[in-house]
């Protein structure tokens, strides 16, 4: 085969195809569901993902993901992991309705996304107040400045900013009030 898909895939490594595709079937999958492959592949991804991010953060970069990843962890939120461009990133969501409702993206080069364009159309956070009420919640931590444009984005925060606690634990108070709103569609 010639086609530009079948190119990319015999030049992406091997553990990288590997993950494209697990990502794409788990996307597939019903919400909620899970099998030991996943678990698999998830542990491998978590694993190259702190690689990564440990080959090119300092760290205090490394151990901000890892506080956000538990943070998601503890309040039982999906995982994905994925990547692009050759850097790997995870990104919490949860379930509710039948909808995946993205919360952030932790990218291992030592950002964080969030993810105001895959709240657009969806209840709760669909209007642009809501999302604009959202925005500037964050904007009002330190180091933190998204800019008006950002509500159909994926603006970004470096690792370095959430390093410090008492800006992780501010930024982790938007993202419990996002949940408890979310929760009212329950």
């Amino acid at each position: 085969m010639s086609n530009s898909f079948s190119h990319r895939l015999t030049a992406s490594p091997p553990h990288r195809l590997i993950v494209q595709l697990s990502a794409v079937a788990r996307r597939l999958l019903p919400s909620g569901s899970s099998s030991s492959y996943d678990t698999v592949m998830d542990q491998d991804a978590e694993k190259r993902f702190f690689s990564e991010a440990n080959a090119q953060n300092s760290t205090r970069e490394t151990n901000a993901a890892a506080r956000l990843l538990q943070w998601a962890r503890d309040r039982k939120l999906g995982i994905w992991w994925g990547g692009e461009d050759g850097e790997d990133c995870f990104a919490p969501y949860l379930d509710r309705g039948g909808e995946r409702y993205f919360l952030f993206t932790a990218w291992a080069g030592g950002r964080v996304e969030v993810d105001f364009q895959y709240m657009k159309g969806r209840p709760v956070f669909d209007s642009d107040g809501a999302r604009r009420e959202l925005m500037d919640r964050f904007n009002e931590i330190i180091g933190i400045e998204f800019p008006l444009d950002s509500l159909n984005r994926r603006p970004s925060v470096p690792l370095i900013i959430l390093s410090s606690k008492t800006v992780m634990e501010q930024f982790l108070a938007v993202w419990e009030w996002y949940l408890a709103r979310l929760a009212e569609l329950a």
